[in-house]
């Protein structure tokens, strides 16, 4: 966070109301103060001004004893010694944040009782992270941290969230709410912060989107909707939405049984997450990412592929389909995926894996573990000189598959499932031997 000019962070693990005699540091950058007394009015934290930003880079404050000191006092002096405050327990069922303190960062962990806040006009605070709290809705006062740069309330109680809160903060970049248990998203009146970079509302209890509400972040680049329990992703009747620099789009763990992104243009989209949710069908217009890297479609239900679909897409690098109802890879004719590396195929039903048409000169790895298979295709015939890890592992493959492709066993290419015990029990009564010590149990 390069808006921090000290560098000392201050972390605060428990705060109490009794007074006791506090410790002081030694010569060395990391600080820890086991008991630290501010209930004096006359000395507070002044006993810590003289120790510079030189000279710590961060101090623990093991036990904080405050006696009438208040949290809004407690953050204005604590200003004067630091931009990064830390508190690794907040007991207080109310925060109070107000126009005198110039901290930049501010962080509350384990804030469990904490309830309400009121924030006053301020221009310093940057970054504002509360997690495992009791506030239920986002107070409207956030409006008043006009500098605000990153948002976070994770694990927090918070039900609704309204955009319209968060289109005056004209230079938030990354607004966070994991953990949550938001149902609803009330759209903006107005265009949202256009500075916003990432938005993560992983892990709450949302059950439809509509991507019109974003359609102004003409700057995000990471949209993170995964564990929700999305079941459509709507978009304007009459038209698109446009996200231009949109790389990371996460929506595994969802409901999710058919997609389409006929309405989003997102030119830039490198990352394509939609693992773990109840797709039957390959997403419709999949193959208009040109740069996407990632396509991760596991966990669903997907009977077959046709991998002419992904043919424009020229710069995949992992295509991961494993862990589906996979009975067939279709290629009617001959696809080209120059840089793909990883193709995930286990825990599927595929009886047999025809690759002759798929053209990729950067594969290294290949798992077709779990299926149905009894031969091992004929990848080794392909140009493949990059395939380092062929994984046929739980397979009913037959004796003579094995021999065919000895040579490929032997230089540790192809995985079979070895013999681990010698008293370990073979159904079929027929081994493939490579050696006295590795053995694999085939089919007739």
């Amino acid at each position: 966070m390069n808006w921090v000019t000290c560098a000392i962070n201050v972390a605060v693990f428990w705060i109490i109301a009794v007074p006791t005699t506090g410790n002081r540091c030694g010569s060395h950058k990391f600080c820890r103060i086991s008991q630290l007394d501010i209930t004096s009015a006359t000395e507070g934290l002044n006993v810590l001004k003289q120790e510079p930003c030189a000279t710590y880079s961060s101090i623990q404050i093991q036990r904080l004893i405050m006696g009438s000191t208040t949290i809004a006092t407690l953050l204005v002096n604590a200003s004067a010694l630091t931009n990064n405050l830390h508190f690794k327990r907040y007991h207080e069922q109310s925060l109070f944040l107000p126009s005198a303190h110039t901290l930049e960062v501010l962080t509350l962990q384990e804030a469990r009782q904490l309830q309400t806040i009121t924030i006053q006009t301020n221009r310093h605070l940057k970054q504002l992270e509360i997690t495992r709290c009791a506030i239920s809705i986002v107070p409207h006062s956030i409006r008043n941290l006009i500098s605000l740069r990153e948002l976070r309330l994770k694990f927090c109680a918070v039900k609704v969230l309204n955009l319209a809160l968060l289109s005056t903060l004209k230079y938030l970049e990354t607004a966070q709410f994991m953990g949550d248990n938001i149902t609803i998203i009330y759209p903006p009146q107005a265009s949202i912060a256009p500075n916003i970079q990432t938005i993560v509302l992983s892990y709450n209890k949302i059950q439809q989107m509509d991507m019109s509400l974003l359609r102004t972040l003409k700057l995000m680049n990471n949209l993170n909707l995964a564990n929700n329990r999305l079941s459509t992703i709507d978009y304007p009747p009459d038209g698109v939405v446009t996200l231009p620099l949109l790389t990371t789009l996460y929506l595994s763990n969802n409901r999710i049984e058919r997609i389409s992104f006929v309405q989003l243009n997102a030119s830039g989209l490198e990352f394509l997450e939609l693992s773990s949710n109840r797709l039957t069908t390959v997403p419709e217009q999949i193959g208009k990412f040109p740069k996407l890297i990632l396509l991760a479609l596991n966990d669903n239900g997907l009977d077959t592929i046709d991998l002419a679909m992904l043919k424009s897409l020229r710069n995949l690098q992992r295509l991961e389909l494993n862990n589906n109802r996979l009975r067939s890879i279709d290629l009617p004719r001959e696809v080209l995926l120059p840089n793909l590396i990883q193709l995930s195929l286990s825990n599927n039903q595929l009886k047999f894996v025809a690759l002759e048409q798929l053209t990729a000169p950067r594969l290294s790895l290949i798992d077709l573990s779990s299926n149905l298979l009894t031969t091992i295709p004929d990848v080794f015939e392909k140009d493949y000189n990059q395939l380092q890890y062929v994984n046929v592992m739980g397979n009913p493959l037959v004796c003579d598959t094995y021999q065919k492709y000895r040579k490929y066993i032997r230089l540790a290419i192809l995985i079979p499932e070895w013999i681990m015990r010698k008293d370990e029990f073979c159904s079929t009564g027929k081994y493939f031997i490579l050696s006295s010590t590795r053995r694999v149990c085939c089919m007739v």
